[in-house]
């Protein structure tokens, strides 16, 4: 049985995600898994995916372009994100935190 990995993809540049979607959808086929990806293009998309109940609950990883059109900076929906406190994400900003300590 192949499992699904979601993935949220917000990026406003379609032509690079074409490619490297492309890319990131054979590596995690290589690894048994069935790509599933959502792209946003915006600021204000995320803000109405935030207003759901449970928000990025079905998200397994979430890649952010930090410099997106019309002022929306990356860093900005990573504040967002992290706001709503989501358990599962949690675990991997541990391990970012470990690798960036190790930078």
């Amino acid at each position: 049985m192949r499992l699904h990995y979601n993935i949220l993809w917000i990026e406003n540049e379609l032509k690079w995600l074409k490619q490297t979607r492309e890319f990131v959808e054979e590596v995690i086929e290589e690894n048994g898994f069935i790509p599933r990806i959502k792209v946003k293009e915006t600021h204000l998309e995320i803000k109405e995916l935030l207003q759901k109940d449970e928000p990025l609950k079905e998200f397994d990883l979430i890649l952010v372009d930090f410099k997106l059109d019309k002022g929306d900076q990356g860093s900005d929906i990573i504040k967002a994100i992290r706001s709503y406190n989501i358990s599962h994400l949690d675990t991997f900003k541990k391990e970012i935190k470990i690798i960036e300590d190790k930078l």
